[in-house]
């Protein structure tokens, strides 16, 4: 591993994803990170492409986005912004990416590989075990986020495909979040009218 420039674990340590981290923990994430910078409109990646980096977002905007069925436009999914992480879930369950993300304003970016990333999450050091409790309260996050978007596209009887986009993406990080160790009992998930759904427990 390349030594971590101070620069980098200091801005490491101003991220809220990383607030329980030591210091000489969070040397260890940054000599395995690579800086990228985008250009507003410039993608980076698609929907679909093959899962295999994850990102911590230094400056700038990235959006979110994904293709719906039958719209001319593609449907905003999320903003991410200075500290956030995304991509991962693509490491996670080894799918391809579930949206496209595009700068839309410069951005910097912190790049973090796959390889690394298994190294770093599956190892049972204390940075480890930290990373997994970060990781995880992400996910629980998004899954009560997703719920909350299915509640309110459920009203919506013209929102048929993103009904089922926002239960797809909550049953998906449900299970992620359960094979992590973490009881969702209680989060409850709305079944919508039409969409047919077995619990896995």
């Amino acid at each position: 591993m390349a030594s971590p420039r101070p620069e980098m674990v200091d801005l490491l340590m101003t991220m809220p994803f990383f607030g329980s981290f030591e210091r000489e923990e969070l040397r260890t994430l940054a000599s395995v990170l690579v800086q990228r910078t985008y250009l507003p409109k410039q993608i980076v990646f698609r929907e679909r492409d093959r899962g295999n980096t994850c990102y911590f977002v230094v400056e700038g905007e990235i959006v979110s986005c994904k293709a719906i069925f039958g719209a001319a436009k593609k449907e905003v999914l999320s903003y991410y912004r200075r500290g956030s992480i995304f991509g991962f879930i693509s490491l996670l369950d080894q799918k391809p990416r579930f949206s496209t993300c595009f700068a839309r304003l410069p951005s910097t970016l912190l790049e973090l590989n796959s390889d690394n990333f298994d190294l770093l999450f599956n190892s049972r050091s204390r940075f480890a075990f930290k990373f997994q409790e970060a990781v995880c309260k992400i996910l629980v996050t998004q899954v009560k986020q997703a719920n909350a978007n299915l509640a309110y596209f459920s009203d919506r009887p013209k929102n048929k495909r993103k009904v089922k986009d926002a239960f797809d993406a909550i049953i998906g990080t449900s299970k992620l979040v359960e094979e992590l160790g973490v009881n969702l009992e209680d989060i409850e998930v709305l079944v919508p009218e039409g969409i047919k759904y077995r619990a896995n427990r």
